[in-house]
């Protein structure tokens, strides 16, 4: 801008800094208060389980239930999940 407002911490381009001259121009530009800045955008969702090459299903815990739940699977012969690495056990 040729003119800076007087509030600004350089001069305009002109080396000069605009004065009050009672114009809408300078009361829009240099006296109305800057609109305030957005909201920070609302934290995201964890992703979705990755589906290829693989899908992921919770169907298992129930004859596996996850380590620390209270109820075992229903299976006799492993009633616990153990962590295999897999990203299905991580998700």
């Amino acid at each position: 801008a040729t003119y800076a407002c007087p509030s600004a911490d350089m001069p305009g381009t002109s080396g000069r800094y605009a004065w009050d001259d009672g114009s809408q121009c300078y009361t829009y530009c240099c006296l109305t208060p800057s609109p305030s800045p957005p909201p920070p955008p609302a934290p995201s969702r964890p992703p979705f389980p990755p589906w290829l090459p693989y899908q992921c299903s919770c169907d298992w815990t129930a004859e596996h239930a996850c380590p620390g739940w209270d109820s075992p699977g229903s299976s006799w012969l492993k009633p616990w999940a153990d962590d295999d690495g897999t990203k299905c056990f991580e998700y």
